[in-house]
């Protein structure tokens, strides 16, 4: 009120009413005898300073963070239509429209570094031109470079798409572990061609399935035997040998 502003106590409130306010100068202090923290502003923005910094500008087009934000005590923010809020260490973003997105910038250009966004039960990390550089399914699935992944993992690109394991102190291990047979299928298209098998049909052994025939081409017994199917053996020892 007028008689809280003009009242004499020592910390109370004041107006600088002589002072030219703006993003970094308070006209409205909160307390007197720290006439550099309060709220400034021009005719088209207002500021929260605090010791001559400001912190929080308000424009007509939203609320820009200019300093540091620290809610770890609890406290609320309010992001974007007012359903967003930090509790307990958590922020959640509740988007009214397909998606709640979290957007990473090093300017202010139009295109986003990186975006983060939540929808259609999915997170989805990419940019602005590229949405699914990783995607992370309710159900648990993980896709890089495509939308709808069809397992646990499934990574997809253009060119020569090349996965590599590498260790700098150790081994590099590739690990197939099912509870009945472990595959590595070599597929063009969506037609399966040759596979890797252990445990084929539970014996406990190594097997080259040929799915162009589905036969085993090859296998190897638990005891080290091996054996080959159609009797057919070509290029051994000299290039001219065949079984």
């Amino acid at each position: 009120t007028i008689a809280q502003l003009s009242g004499s106590h020592a910390d109370g409130p004041t107006m600088m009413g002589s002072e030219a306010s703006s993003a970094t100068n308070p006209t409205f202090v909160p307390d007197r005898q720290e006439v550099t923290t309060g709220i400034g502003g021009t005719s088209v923005y207002v500021s929260a300073i605090v010791s001559g910094t400001e912190r929080i500008r308000a424009t007509t087009s939203g609320a820009v963070v200019t300093g540091n934000l620290d809610l770890n005590d609890g406290s609320l923010l309010d992001v974007g239509n007012g359903n967003s809020e930090w509790t307990d260490g958590t922020l959640r973003v509740n988007a009214s429209g397909a998606y709640a997105t979290l957007r990473l910038d090093r300017t202010s250009s139009a295109t986003a570094d990186m975006i983060i966004r939540a929808g259609y039960g999915q997170l989805e990390i990419g940019t602005a031109a590229s949405p699914y550089i990783l995607v992370v399914e309710d159900e648990g699935k993980v896709g890089i470079g495509l939308t709808d992944p069809d397992g646990l993992l499934h990574v997809a690109g253009t060119g020569s798409v090349i996965q590599t394991l590498e260790s700098t102190d150790g081994d590099a291990l590739f690990r197939l572990d099912g509870t009945t047979d472990s595959y590595f299928i070599f597929q063009k298209g969506s037609a399966s061609k040759w596979a890797l098998i252990n445990d084929y049909t539970g014996t406990n052994e190594f097997s080259i399935y040929n799915y162009n025939n589905t036969t085993n081409n090859m296998r190897i017994s638990a005891a080290g035997d091996w054996y080959f199917y159609n009797n057919n053996m070509y290029d051994v020892g000299s290039g001219d040998s065949e079984w």
